[in-house]
């Protein structure tokens, strides 16, 4: 777990220098000491509670995966990584993204795309 603390300490160090932020501001926002923000940068603290990592995330104006490693996705995917494909009606260009007057599994009009 050290390991994990000094390299989401080095993640938080470089977003923190991207922005021109000094430690004593970081820690400011916060609500913590300049020496903590040092000691977690150097990994010797770990950001263990979720919502303190947000925080830091947040004051970093980067997105909290950011911090800790792992890639993330902001849109939907399938089990695949592909969205699913849409299905529309040739005759009159409607869409089926959402259910009928008719039921869940209806065709969206009289043309009975489904």
């Amino acid at each position: 777990m050290l390991e994990e603390a000094e390299e989401i300490g080095k993640r938080v160090r470089r977003a923190r220098l991207r922005l021109g932020m000094p430690q004593a501001d970081l820690a400011t926002a916060l609500g913590k000491s300049q020496g903590w923000v040092s000691k977690m940068e150097r990994g010797l603290i770990e950001l263990d509670r979720v919502g303190l990592l947000n925080q830091v995330a947040a004051e970093l104006h980067v997105h909290p995966n950011d911090l800790i490693g792992r890639p993330y996705s902001s849109s939907p995917t399938t089990t695949s990584g592909r969205l699913p494909p849409r299905r529309s009606c040739a005759s009159c260009a409607a869409t089926t993204s959402s259910p009928s007057s008719t039921g869940l599994r209806g065709p969206h009009h009289s043309c009975g795309v489904r």
